[in-house]
């Protein structure tokens, strides 16, 4: 990585740290579901079969659970590495560099028209109105700054999804070997908890997950995953996370 991506990866991670701490005192997560509760009951009002309902309910049920695991970790899925589910990792960049570059296309389709614009207004085309050129002007220099945010973005994707898929082909090869019997040992708590998160149209609470616990292993594997949750939270914020970092 080149000096320019890795200052741009600071600025990046600089502004998430105060973007989530924004978001938090603002409570913003409480109106980003209450849209995705709006756009879940307007999709299932449509529903022409129960299997389509089933659809929109988990993808519904899917999209709470990153935007809860966002706002818990304070990290942006687009630029974190999740080593145990590059694919994850890998799909959220692609969805990304699609987002900037569709952005940069229209930054390139605004500035020549912007351009064009203050030239005819200098030309006292539109009249001797000041107040005209200095809008043109504006909508150059908003476009400019957008049009380096938009590219520097792409830049940035293009390097992590090139890492993302040589850890693909090559140490995660032997990681999913760790995965599988990581899968194995916590397979009781995950029948369990699969049964649950199918059985109602919205996210469990800690409180019914524990109650649909019957054993005592699966309550160990349980309150296990929750403390590494919590440890990993702790120690975001005592050390400065490097965004896909190894």
């Amino acid at each position: 990585m080149n000096l320019y991506l890795k200052l741009f990866k600071k600025a990046v991670f600089c502004i998430e740290k105060m973007k989530y701490k924004i978001f938090n005192k603002i409570h913003i997560d409480d109106f980003v579901i209450r849209k995705l509760e709006d756009r879940r009951n307007k999709l299932l009002s449509q529903a022409r079969s129960e299997e389509d309902k089933e659809k929109i309910v988990f993808w519904y049920k899917h999209s709470l659970m990153l935007i809860k695991r966002e706002n818990n970790r304070a990290e942006n899925i687009n630029y974190h590495f999740n080593k145990d589910n590059p694919e994850e990792t890998l799909f959220w960049l692609n969805v990304n560099k699609k987002i900037h570059n569709k952005g940069l296309k229209i930054n390139f389709i605004k500035l020549p028209i912007y351009t064009l614009l203050l030239i005819l207004s200098i030309n006292n085309v539109f009249g001797n109105i000041t107040l005209v050129n200095i809008l043109f002007i504006l909508g150059l220099i908003k476009e400019s700054i957008f049009a380096f945010i938009n590219g520097s973005c792409v830049m940035l994707q293009n390097y992590n999804i090139d890492r993302v898929e040589k850890y693909i082909a090559g140490p995660y090869q032997k990681r999913k070997e760790k995965l599988n019997k990581k899968a194995i040992k916590y397979a009781p708590l995950t029948e369990v908890t699969s049964k649950v998160l199918r059985k109602n149209d919205r996210l469990p609470n800690a409180e019914e997950m524990l109650n649909s616990l019957t054993t005592d292993e699966q309550r160990e594997l349980f309150l296990r995953l929750v403390m590494q949750e919590l440890e990993y939270r702790k120690k975001k914020q005592n050390v400065k996370v490097k965004i896909l970092s190894k």
